[in-house]
Order: structure tokens, then sequence, then C-alpha cells
């Protein structure tokens, strides 16, 4: 009877702190659900928003949204590692939490992981199909690996459900472009700048695309307008004097590039455009300036060693010239157009047999690049006429010697 009541005694101690435990978790789940609250009324990214989250966390640690909203913030963050255990937490709470694969997704593509964004966006489309985010995920994917058919697709598919949805025309433009679809990648920032009207940056794209298309007027009206929004937008001047340099307007092009260098060193694509310029109005010395400042930042850049070499060659400076194209070949090996300017040096330089051995070798690489076989020929006739000469110098030295001079 005594062993009864122990037992009985000892139960219900055991059910009376069970009890008290689970009114605890509920307690503590409580007081998580209002942390969490805190955090998404303030969304403003910050420390204090992500500490709430934390604070939910800690009370409750089986509260998935709290680990996802972490784990979302800590991605714009970059801090990656400690993003994708918040993620890894929510999905062991609950494994049909779409959301929380797109984050994941979203985490390998920050991290140009994109086979694994690919099955986690594809994944979060399998759990719920009518959330669109992974579409937009997987559009992206497809457009950084070249498979811009399959991007467009996807991008529809949202536009189809919100076709005001300005990230995802954004998005479809820049895969058209990248496509090489000029026409529709400007109807589609079109739309993006009827949508935005006051993104400067939409203005810049859709200039670029004008300028690209040779329709110099639109071009400069988009850039125009977009320095009218943002005077700082540095892209917009620099565009308005690529612009410039393609309208042969040399003299503009130099002094809106020269003032950007005023305004920002070390730009490379400035120097190599300022020495374009340079070189189309011929004057040769700031040319070579520009372009050595180009060699300073990046110097394997083919097309810098290419031109240094016409200079070169242009200004009878041989022996540079011949270093610049070999340069220029030994940085592309199947570079015809510098193994030609490399003969041409070759010929200034008498040097007909190696001239006409790099002569073949462009032939050889791009059988019709242009002046290449009628160089060859002119080529064969200048060492013909040198071997006959010395042939005869020859003659005319063993006479010589035979009459004792």
């Amino acid at each position: 009877m005594k062993k009864t009541w122990i037992m009985l005694s000892v139960m219900v101690i055991l059910m009376a702190w069970q009890s008290h435990m689970v009114d605890a978790q509920e307690n503590g789940c409580q007081d998580a659900q209002e942390m969490y609250s805190e955090g998404v009324a303030l969304s403003d990214g910050s420390e204090e928003e992500a500490n709430f989250y934390r604070k939910a966390i800690a009370a409750c640690p089986d509260y998935a949204d709290a680990h996802f909203r972490l784990a979302s913030m800590l991605t714009d963050w970059g801090q990656y590692a400690e993003a994708m255990t918040e993620f890894q937490a929510a999905l062991r709470v609950n494994g049909n939490y779409p959301e929380a694969y797109y984050g994941l997704g979203e985490l390998a593509y920050n991290q140009a992981q994109y086979a694994d964004a690919m099955q986690y966006y594809q994944q979060a489309i399998h759990l719920r199909g009518d959330y669109m985010q992974p579409h937009i995920g997987l559009g992206r994917v497809y457009s950084q690996q070249g498979q811009y058919s399959l991007a467009v697709n996807e991008f529809f598919k949202v536009l189809e459900r919100d076709p005001q949805n300005i990230e995802v025309n954004y998005e479809l433009a820049v895969a058209y472009e990248k496509e090489g679809n000029l026409k529709q990648a400007t109807e589609s920032f079109l739309t993006v700048k009827k949508l935005a009207p006051e993104r400067d940056d939409v203005m810049v794209r859709l200039g670029s695309l004008y300028r690209q298309q040779k329709q110099y007027d639109n071009a400069i009206q988009e850039f125009n307008a977009a320095l009218a929004i943002n005077p700082a937008n540095l892209n917009a001047k620099r565009q308005l004097g690529i612009v410039s340099f393609d309208q042969k307007k040399y003299d503009e092009a130099i002094k809106t590039f020269e003032e950007m260098m005023r305004m920002q060193t070390g730009d490379v694509e400035l120097y190599e455009y300022l020495g374009k310029s340079y070189l189309a109005k011929k004057d040769y010395n700031k040319a070579i300036e520009q372009f050595r400042e180009v060699l300073q930042y990046t110097p394997n850049n083919v097309d810098t060693h290419f031109l240094l070499g016409t200079i070169y060659l242009e200004s009878g400076a041989y022996d540079a010239a011949a270093q610049s194209f070999a340069t220029t070949i030994q940085l592309n090996p199947s570079h015809a157009a510098a193994m030609l300017q490399l003969a041409f040096v070759y010929e200034k330089q008498k040097d007909y047999i190696n001239a006409i051995a790099i002569c073949q070798q462009a032939l050889n690489t791009q059988p019709e690049i242009p002046d290449g076989h009628r160089t060859l020929g002119r080529l064969y006739v200048k060492l013909g006429k040198q071997e006959l000469e010395t042939a005869n110098a020859k003659q005319e030295a063993a006479a010589l010697e035979k009459l004792g001079y």
C-alpha cells in the first residue's frame, strides 16, 4: 500500500512538472510572437529588427517564421553562412516552407552557385505553384547561363499575373539585351520607364540601347533626362562622351572624358576612349600616354597592345611596334590583324623572310583577312628583288677581288 502511494506521488509530481513545462513553452512562444511582431513592424533592415527575431527564436526555438525573417536579413547583409543556418532551421521545423527554399535559392544565386539556386527555386515552385518569386529567380539563373529564351519564358509567367511588375519588366529587358535583341530590349525598357518615370538608371540603359542602334538623338535625349533627375549620374555623362566618339566628334568626347577623369581616377574605360579619341586626331603622344595608363591597370589588355603597335608603326618606331604586336599575339594567338601588322613592321625593316612567315600565319588563321594575299604577294616580290640584288652584289665583289681590289 505504502509502495503504491509512493508511485502515485511520483506520477503526480511528474505530471505537474510536465504541465509546468508546457505552460512555460506556451508562454515563451507567446512572448516570441510578440517579439516577432515587433520585428515585422520595424521591417527596416536594422540590427534592432534582427534582434527581435533572435529574441523570438531564443524564447521559442521552433519559430520557423522568425528563423526565415532573420535568414533573409542575413542574406541581405552578405552573412551567407549564418543565413544558411537559419534557413535550414526553418526547414527543420517546417519541411514544406516554400519561402525558405526560395531564400536558399537567393543565397545560392548571390554566390554564383547557379545549379543549387535552380534546384531551390524549383522546389519552392513545386511546393506552391502560384509562388511567383522563384520564377523570377529561375529567369535570372537562365539569363546568367546564356539561356535567354528560357529566361524570357520565366519572366512572362510572372508578367501574365502581374504585368506592371517593375522588377520583372527590368529583368526581361536585360535578358533581351544580353541576347542581342536590341529592339525587344528597347521596348521592355520603355515599359519600365513608363512604370518608373523617375529612374535615371533606366534612362541610361535605354539611351545605351539607342546608341547601339545608332539612334543618337534619342540616346542623347535619354542621357540628358537622366542627368536632369540625377546630375551626379556619371554613367550618363560617360555615355554622352561615347556618343560623341561614335559620331566622330572627338573634341567633344575628349572634353567629356577629361571632365570625368577629374572626378574619378583609375577608370580604365575612360583612358581607353581618351586614347582612341587622340588616336583618331593623330595626336599620337597623348594617345600613347592614355594607353599606357590602361596597361597600368590591365596589363593584358589585348586591344590596347594592338593599338599601341598601330601608333608605333605609323610613327616609324618599328622596334616598339614589333614588340607591341608580338605581345598582342602572345596574349591572343589567333589575332590575325596583329600578325598582318607585324608583317608590315618586318617589311619596313626589310626583313622579308620573317614578314612572309608571319603574313602566311595570318592567312592560315584568317584566310580572308583584308589585304592579306596582296601583302604576301608583294613581300615575295620584294624578297626576290632583295635576293637578286644580293646575288649581283656578290658577283660584283668576286669580280673586283679578281682584279685585285
